[in-house]
């Protein structure tokens, strides 16, 4: 049995109504990046994938009071089905048309039509899987981001062994430059946002990563 079979990734969302828990402190910097990526005025529209998306409280809770919302187009991949369902509500209640697909993040099929994004939230998936899936997600997401365009990902602090300094490597040999690096004194996470200087990427079928036991 995997660990996303085991876990009640529903009920791990709960924690968010604690304003002063470690998920509402790690969303809040996950979405202080994310304002800091859309642009002031944009020209076009922007495209946002979020990969392993939860309940979407990233994504959701910045285009609330993003004055452009109208022109983000966001895409959320999501497996667990009670999660899906609060993706929609939470979307209706912000009065926001999301792309909401109710399947495994790990398959790049779910992306076509999306990707290459301006922006990719890999937010919860390096914790959760093995260290190669980790690297071989990294290489993957050279297709999933414009040139141009930005991932953020996270990693909890404290697990073993760290690979974090192979994670920022990594990303830069994929082509990507480091935007930022947090890792707050006391938190147990780490928030990284990157940009993609590399050349377009076809996107090709696959699967890139199963969360662990």
């Amino acid at each position: 049995m995997s660990i996303a079979e085991q876990r009640d990734w529903y009920a791990w969302h709960h924690e968010y109504g604690d304003p002063e828990s470690e998920l509402s402190n790690r969303l809040a910097v996950v979405q202080a990046e994310i304002r800091r990526v859309l642009p002031e005025h944009p020209a076009e529209a922007f495209q946002v994938v979020s990969i392993c998306a939860g309940q979407g409280h990233d994504i959701i809770g910045v285009l609330a009071d993003y004055p452009h919302a109208d022109r983000v187009k966001v895409r959320l991949v999501e497996l667990n089905p009670d999660n899906v369902a609060q993706i929609r509500a939470r979307a209706e209640a912000a009065n926001r048309e999301l792309e909401v697909i109710e399947g495994d993040a790990a398959d790049t099929a779910l992306y076509a039509g999306a990707v290459p994004a301006d922006l990719v939230l890999a937010v919860g998936i390096f914790g959760n899987v093995s260290d190669a899936d980790v690297l071989r997600t990294i290489d993957g997401l050279a297709a999933f981001t414009k040139p141009g365009g930005s991932v953020i990902w996270s990693r909890g602090r404290g697990i073993v062994p760290d690979i974090t300094p192979q994670i920022r490597s990594r990303f830069a040999a994929a082509g990507f430059v480091e935007t930022a690096f947090h890792a707050p004194d006391g938190a147990r996470f780490q928030i990284g946002a990157n940009r993609y200087e590399g050349q377009a990427v076809r996107l090709s079928q696959g699967h890139l990563f199963s969360f662990r036991r």
